[in-house]
């Protein structure tokens, strides 16, 4: 299974993943590369975070546009929509205590959290090999 996993924002992180291996990860502006990585990697599967307005926070987004949701809508439309890719969210604190335990060297806590996302999403479908299993519950 190929599974293709976006964290959207200004900056999206992104990341292939098979039951094995970590295929290819990265970074790009929003929603730009989500078509090209659809047709580079033809994935069976998307995750995606999900995006959530806690009360706590929606004062720090008084008149913003909310890019974020912008984005995560235009990367539903293009999976599901456009290309049949089937896709789930999963909350950003399902990864976030585990992302920072993370081996390897990213570009960004986006693109950080999308491997972790990715890792989480395989664990949870009973998929992800002892390998990968090692990267996410390694100890400090």
């Amino acid at each position: 299974m190929i599974v293709l996993v976006l964290d959207p924002g200004h900056t999206t992180g992104w990341a292939v993943l098979t039951e094995e291996k970590i295929v290819a990860t990265g970074i790009f502006p929003f929603y730009r590369d989500v078509k090209m990585l659809i047709e580079q990697y033809k994935p069976d599967k998307a995750v995606l975070e999900d995006f959530t307005l806690y009360p706590w926070k929606s004062h720090a987004l008084a008149w913003s546009q909310l890019q974020t949701v912008q984005t995560l809508g235009v990367m539903k439309y293009l999976l599901a929509d456009e290309s049949g890719i089937p896709y789930e969210l999963q909350t950003a604190s399902l990864v976030k205590s585990l992302s920072k335990r993370l081996i390897g060297t990213y570009h960004s806590q986006h693109e950080r959290d999308s491997v972790t996302h990715g890792l989480v999403y395989l664990q949870r479908q009973g998929l992800l090999s002892k390998n990968l299993r090692r990267l996410l519950w390694r100890r400090e």
